[in-house]
């Protein structure tokens, strides 16, 4: 139980009258609904959403129907509302002429870039890795610059050894000024750091950040326009699948999909 969330909504959902649920990073919209217990009753995990012109239901929260006074065109299974769907928004940009995705699966030297701590142990790794970032940062003509990294530890690991190597003198020179994410930092030494930057591009026009995927930089601080000309992830932002809470939700979801077949 203590890994549902729909332990802490429920007190909500039944107190409220009604619960708008938004977020710029919903989606799935079924699996979050299967996060916090909110599926509708006759809702098989592999079909789609219930049609909204089938007889609803009873549910664990009551009849589904349409309330008095309501917008008759309203259709809710239980507090879920299926009818209209749920809105899921564009974007803000043209996605076509303002943003560029590519993947680099590659060093400079050809060999494969494979980010992994078994292969950072890897002598050189840290070395080809400077030098693939230097590569992309140099193409970025004005503006921030931000890069994460999987972990504080993979940071620590890289900076240290681009300090040594006069790597890092390479970042300052091409960047102006170069910032780094703290680790179990102050909230006024976090703001500290993300003001540097936001200032060194506002006075030099570029800055760059090495931040951590999951880490206070990465969430909720938003980065609009030239703070964030280009962003880096070095590797895949999840965390371990060996990571004790995340295998444990793992298999709890094994089991959920198992016994009640509900895919989350």
């Amino acid at each position: 139980q203590l890994l549902s969330a729909g332990m802490m909504t429920e007190t909500l959902f039944r107190s409220a009258h009604s619960v708008v649920l938004a977020s710029g990073s919903m989606a799935p919209i079924r699996a979050l609904c299967n996060e916090i217990n909110l599926m509708p009753p006759r809702y098989d995990a592999e079909d789609a959403m219930p049609d909204s012109s089938e007889n609803p239901d009873e549910s664990r929260h009551g009849k589904s129907s349409s309330h008095e006074n309501e917008d008759p065109h309203l259709i809710h299974y239980g507090r879920l509302q299926i009818s209209p769907e749920p809105l899921e928004a564009n974007h803000v940009i043209n996605l076509d002429k303002q943003l560029l995705t590519a993947s680099v699966g590659f060093f400079i030297d050809g060999s494969p870039l494979n980010v992994k701590k078994k292969n950072s142990e890897i002598a050189g790794f840290f070395d080809k890795l400077g030098e693939s970032l230097i590569a992309i940062v140099e193409k970025v003509p004005e503006g921030g610059v931000l890069v994460f990294f999987p972990s504080f530890a993979f940071l620590k690991n890289s900076v240290s050894c681009w300090k040594r190597t006069g790597m890092w003198r390479r970042f300052v020179d091409l960047m102006t000024r170069v910032a780094e994410e703290p680790h179990k930092s102050s909230q006024a030494e976090f703001e500290r750091v993300r003001d540097y930057y936001m200032n060194a591009i506002d006075e030099n026009g570029k800055c760059i950040l090495f931040a951590v995927f999951r880490g206070k930089m990465s969430e909720g601080i938003s980065f609009n326009d030239n703070y964030a000309r280009a962003v880096i992830c070095v590797g895949i932002p999840y965390p371990s699948i060996y990571e004790r809470p995340v295998s444990a939700k793992m298999a709890y979801n094994d089991e959920q999909k198992q016994y009640k077949n509900r895919n989350i």
